[in-house]
C-alpha cells in the first residue's frame, strides 16, 4: 500500500476529519505497533478512547478469538501483519468493550510504506459481523429447528409449488424432499378435500394467517391422514407476499383417542342409562314379594284358621326364595366381573340335572299354564362341568323362557349329542325378539320392554348369568327369533365326554328334622332374625340360647357351653371373626361348632371364617334344609 502524504489532502480536510467520515472502526499505528490514529467509530467499536503512542496494535479492551479463547494484542492480526511484513485478512476476531459487550469482527489490515518502500506503519479496518453472524446463527438454529420438528415444516410459492420439505414431511407423507420439490402440493390433498388448497391460497394471497385448520391429506402410499395446519404468508424484502410457510401436525392418533372417548362417552351415557332402569327395577322387584310378605304377615295375624294360615306361610315361602334369588343372582354377577367365581367342575349327566331345572321353575309355568315339553335324546349326554351352575343355567333359560311366553303357551325342553357337543335347546312361543335386540339380549341390564316379562319382573341380569357361566365351561350361547310374536330359542354348546371315567351321581339331600336335640346359641345383632330362627330350632326340640353382640356371647358359652354355635359375622363392635376366633382360644369354646351366618357369601369371606375357625359357612337368608342337615351331621 502507498504511503499517505498530509500534504496531499485538500486543505480544508484533515485525515482525522477524513476517518471520521468514515462508517468503520479505521486506525493506524506506527512501525512499532503504537497507535497513532484512530476515528470516532473505533471509538465506539471499542467502548474507549485510546493513548496515542502509548496502546499497541489495537484499542480493544479484551481480545477474543471465535472459540472465546483470549487472544492475546500481540498475537492480533494488526500485531501478525506488522510482524510478518504481510496482510492477515479473513481472521474472524471477538472484541470486548470495558462494558463487557462483545462484538464480532473481522479486521483488514495493511501495511503503511513510505517513498522507498520501508514500512512505517500500518492502518486497519474493523469490520463490524455481529449482526450478520447473529442472523447466520438464527438461520441455523431455524433449520435445526426446522428439521429437527416433529411437524412438516413446508413451503411453497402462490402458485402450490413446493419450495422446502423437511425430515417431518419426508416421516409423515413419505415423500423425500427430492421427490417432491418442485412438484404441486395438490400431491397431497385428497379427493374429499380438493377445495382445500383454493381456500388456504386465498387467505394467503390477502395477507391472512390459516391457524390451525382441521383436515386430511393423503400420503403416498395412498394413507389418509388428519393434520392440523398453520399457514402463514412469506412476504419479500418489499412486504410483498410471494408465497406461504405451512405447519402441518399428524393428529391422526388424536383423532382416533378423541373418537375412542366419543364412543366411550357415549357408552357410559348408555351405562348410566341401563344403571338408572336398573335401580329404578331393583326397587320395584324388592317391593313386589315385600309387599306380598308383608300381606300374608297381616293375613296371619287376623286369621285363626288353618287355610289362610297356610296360605300366608306358602307366600312368605315362595317370597323369600324369590328374594334370595335376586340377591344370588346379583352376588353371581359381582363375582364374575371380578373373576371370583369357582367352578367345581365334573364329569355328570345333564339329564338329571336338567329335570331338577324344571322342577325349580315348574311351580311358574302351571301358573301360567304353560305346556312344557321335555326330550333327552337317548344316550349318555355327559359333560365336564359344575353341577350346580349347570343346574342354575337351565333355570335361568327357563324362567327366561315362562317370563315371555302368554299364558297357555308352549316351552320347549330338549337336549342331544351333536357331533362332539352337548346341544341343550330351550324354545318358546311367546312374544319373540325384535332383530335389533339380538346382538344386546346378553348384555348387563338389558331387558325388551314388554308388559308381559315386566308383569313377572326380573333384573335383566339372567342371560348376562348363563352367557358367563356357559362360557366358563368352553361352551357357547346363541339366541334366534323370528321376530315379534314368533317365539325364541336359546340355544347352548358344551363339550361332550364320551367315556363316563369319573362320573358322580348327584343326589339332594333329604329333609330331617335335625337330628338329635342339641344346646345351640345364636347369635345376631337383628333381633327378629335371631328370634325367628330361635323358634324354628326349638319347634325341632333343640335348647337354645340368643345373644346380640360379641361379648354377649363369649359370656353366654362360658357358661352355657352350647354344642353349636350359629354366629352372624356382621356384628357391631366385636365382629364375629373375632368372636369366633377368641372361642377358639378359650376351653369353654375350643370343642364347639361354629357355624357362620352371614349375608357375605363370597369365597374370601368363607376363606377368613376358615381362618378364624369357623366349621362351616351358610349365607342368609338361611336356606332350613341346608341348616338341618348341617345340624343332622353335628
Amino acid at each position: 500500500m502507498t504511503s499517505i502524504e498530509p500534504d496531499g489532502l485538500p486543505a480544508s480536510v484533515t485525515g482525522d476529519q477524513l476517518l471520521d467520515l468514515l462508517p468503520a472502526a479505521v486506525y493506524t499505528t506506527d512501525r512499532d505497533g503504537r497507535l497513532t490514529l484512530f476515528n470516532q467509530a473505533a471509538v465506539e467499536l471499542w467502548g474507549r478512547r485510546p493513548e496515542i503512542g502509548k496502546d499497541l496494535w489495537c484499542g480493544s479492551f479484551r481480545i477474543f478469538r471465535t472459540d472465546g479463547t483470549p487472544l492475546p494484542h500481540d498475537q492480533c492480526p494488526m500485531a501478525v501483519t506488522l510482524r510478518e511484513g504481510r496482510s492477515v485478512r479473513g481472521e474472524e476476531i471477538v472484541v470486548q468493550r470495558p462494558d463487557g459487550l462483545r462484538f464480532h469482527i473481522l479486521p483488514y489490515p495493511e501495511l503503511l510504506r513510505d517513498q522507498s518502500g520501508a514500512i512505517v506503519g500500518a492502518i486497519n479496518m474493523l469490520v463490524d459481523v455481529t449482526d450478520r453472524k447473529r442472523a447466520d446463527m438464527d438461520r441455523i438454529h431455524l433449520a435445526a429447528i426446522v428439521e429437527s420438528s416433529d411437524d412438516a415444516i413446508v413451503s411453497k410459492t402462490l402458485e402450490g409449488v413446493i419450495t422446502s420439505w423437511n425430515k417431518a414431511a419426508e416421516r409423515i407423507f413419505g415423500y423425500t424432499a427430492q421427490e417432491i420439490i418442485g412438484k404441486p402440493i395438490a400431491l397431497l390433498i385428497p379427493p374429499g378435500q380438493a377445495n382445500d388448497l383454493a381456500h388456504i391460497l386465498g387467505q394467503v394471497r390477502r395477507g391472512e394467517r390459516v391457524d390451525h385448520y382441521q383436515t386430511k391429506r393423503r400420503a403416498k402410499d395412498g394413507r389418509i391422514i388428519d393434520v392440523s395446519l398453520t399457514v402463514s404468508p412469506v412476504l419479500d424484502t418489499t412486504g410483498n407476499i410471494v408465497g406461504a410457510s405451512k405447519v402441518a401436525r399428524d393428529i391422526t392418533a388424536q383423532k382416533h383417542i378423541e373418537t375412542a372417548l366419543a364412543t366411550s362417552e357415549e357408552q357410559l351415557r348408555e351405562a348410566n342409562r341401563r344403571k338408572d332402569e336398573f335401580l329404578a327395577m331393583l326397587a320395584h322387584e324388592l317391593r313386589n314379594p315385600l309387599s306380598a310378605i308383608s300381606s300374608a304377615v297381616q293375613v296371619a295375624r287376623k286369621s285363626v284358621l288353618d287355610e289362610p294360615l297356610a296360605w300366608s306361610t306358602e307366600v312368605i315361602e315362595r317370597q323369600s326364595k324369590h328374594l334370595t334369588r335376586l340377591i344370588d343372582d346379583l352376588l353371581d354377577v359381582s363375582r364374575i366381573t371380578q373373576g371370583k367365581i369357582q367352578l367345581r367342575n365334573e364329569v355328570v349327566h345333564i339329564g338329571p340335572i336338567l329335570n331338577s331345572a324344571v322342577e325349580v321353575v315348574r311351580p311358574l309355568m302351571e301358573e301360567r299354564k304353560h305346556e312344557l315339553n321335555v326330550s333327552f335324546r337317548p344316550g349318555p349326554l355327559r359333560v365336564h362341568a359344575d353341577p350346580v351352575r349347570l343346574e342354575q343355567i337351565g333355570v335361568n333359560l327357563l324362567t327366561n323362557a315362562a317370563k315371555y311366553t302368554t299364558t297357555g303357551g308352549r316351552i320347549w325342553l330338549t337336549a342331544e349329542q351333536m357331533g362332539d357337543d352337548i346341544v341343550i335347546r330351550v324354545r318358546d312361543s311367546g312374544v319373540g325378539i325384535p332383530p335389533e335386540k339380538l346382538t344386546q339380549i346378553f348384555d348387563l341390564f338389558v331387558q325388551d320392554d314388554r308388559s308381559l316379562a315386566r308383569s313377572e319382573g326380573g333384573l335383566g341380569i339372567g342371560l348376562t348369568l348363563v352367557k358367563s357361566l356357559v362360557e366358563m365351561q368352553q361352551g357357547t350361547i346363541s339366541a334366534s327369533s323370528d321376530g315379534r310374536g314368533k317365539g325364541s330359542e336359546f340355544t347352548v354348546r358344551l363339550p361332550a365326554v364320551t367315556s363316563a371315567t369319573g362320573e358322580t351321581a348327584k343326589a339332594k339331600p333329604a329333609i330331617g328334622t335335625g337330628g338329635p336335640a342339641s344346646r345351640i346359641l345364636i347369635v345376631d345383632d337383628n333381633a327378629d332374625t335371631a328370634k325367628g330362627l330361635a323358634r324354628l330350632l326349638r319347634l325341632l326340640g333343640h335348647d337354645i340360647r340368643t345373644a346380640n353382640d360379641g361379648p354377649e356371647a363369649i359370656a353366654v358359652v362360658q357358661s352355657y357351653r352350647p354344642d353349636i354355635v350359629l354366629l352372624d359375622i356382621g356384628l357391631p363392635g366385636m365382629d364375629g371373626y373375632e368372636v369366633a376366633r377368641r372361642l377358639r382360644n378359650d376351653e369353654t369354646g375350643s370343642d364347639c361348632v361354629i357355624v357362620a351366618i352371614s349375608g357375605y357369601g363370597q369365597e374370601d369371606d368363607r376363606r377368613r371364617g376358615r381362618e378364624a375357625g369357623f366349621d362351616f359357612h351358610l349365607v342368609k337368608p338361611v336356606d332350613p334344609d341346608a341348616l338341618l342337615t348341617l345340624l343332622a351331621r353335628n
